[in-house]
């Protein structure tokens, strides 16, 4: 059983994730650079209280983000800080691989909205409106081009440090024409493009973000090979493909969309095509891992009917559509992929 002490560092836990993604909007890890800072220097650049950005960098350091150099054994202003490997690579602007819009975008939308989950489970219903006042959150983001270049950055950033190596989990070879639906900036599709040359790929989203898509630039190089198509993927047809990507869509949706996404899909698919799948999976008895269970939580105060799904939940939905020789490969990350074919 838990003791009182671990049970209140679970209750002032959200405290590590706040000074996290205060230090980004801040840019306190821009603001470091390569260089070792004092406290003042730091609060001078991103023009900051001095005693309180000292307490958000020592919490910093706590958490493992940061290191500091002390100056005899109490603290003291010629202490100095500098990022660590770690937030030198995900957290800094300028890192092809930064988390940063992550924490930035999480911390102004989910993180709010995570705060509604009582209402959630109470009602079962999405908490966009008790939080945002909005009737359709991404509607409003969408007529934004500004909102929609910040949601955007957020999911190329999940392409860029989570899925792209995530596209050689299956031999996906022998497939010549890929369709990523909801493909957003493309960022997955040239990953695909460098993994398997041959292949030609086309990123489907929604004409307003195509709009914007080229001005991402993605880890992988730009080839001709990556194309884009303006469409819904429930109400308008799909390029016919040998293979269609599906990263991170399905946790979205209800039931009742999901069939209609699948049927779409496979009617689409080409006799022999795949299907391959980017989800977080629960283990089978659903009590993990945890980054699982965070982001179920998440989905269920966004969407209505979202959530995770284990392996055999997968399997089980896949093969309802008509699916066949169901796989699922647990990465150890926080994504996981699934794989199947059409016969």
């Amino acid at each position: 059983m838990a003791s009182p002490s671990a049970l209140y560092d679970l209750l002032v836990s959200y405290t590590k994730t706040q000074a996290c993604i205060t230090a980004c909007e801040l840019k306190i890890f821009d603001a470091l650079g390569d260089d070792w800072k004092t406290v003042n220097e730091i609060a001078q650049v991103i023009e900051t209280n001095a005693g309180c950005t000292e307490r958000i960098l020592n919490a910093c350091v706590g958490i493992g983000v940061l290191r500091k150099e002390n100056h005899g054994l109490a603290a003291s202003p010629n202490d100095r800080f500098a990022n660590s490997p770690a937030s030198s690579k995900y957290l800094t602007s300028s890192s092809s691989v930064s988390m940063r819009p992550l924490f930035i975008g999480m911390g102004r939308t989910d993180y709010p909205l995570v705060g509604n989950l009582v209402h959630a489970v109470r009602d079962g219903e999405p908490q966009i409106q008790r939080t945002f006042g909005r009737e359709n959150y991404f509607d409003d983001l969408f007529n934004d081009p500004g909102e929609r270049r910040g949601f955007m950055t957020e999911m190329h950033s999940y392409s860029s440090v989570f899925m792209r190596e995530l596209v050689k989990d299956f031999d996906l070879s022998p497939f010549k024409r890929a369709c990523d639906l909801g493909g957003c900036t493309g960022a997955l599709g040239h990953a695909l493009s460098t993994a398997y040359p041959e292949m030609r790929i086309t990123v489907f989203d929604l004409p307003k973000v195509i709009a914007l898509a080229e001005e991402f630039r993605p880890i992988d190089p730009k080839t001709p090979s990556v194309r884009y198509h303006e469409g819904d993927f429930f109400a308008d047809p799909l390029p016919t493909s040998d293979l269609f990507i599906l990263s991170n869509i399905l946790h979205d949706w209800d039931e009742e969309n999901i069939d209609a996404l699948l049927s779409n899909v496979y009617t689409s698919l080409e006799k022999g095509g795949g299907i391959f799948i980017i989800e977080a999976l629960y283990d089978d008895d659903k009590t993990g891992p945890m980054t699982t269970t965070a982001i179920c939580m998440m989905m269920m105060v966004w969407f209505k009917g979202g959530k995770q799904r284990s392996g055999i939940e997968m399997k089980e939905l896949l093969e309802k559509h008509g699916f066949s020789d169901v796989q699922a490969k647990r990465s150890g990350s926080v994504y996981d992929t699934i794989f199947a074919r059409k016969h």
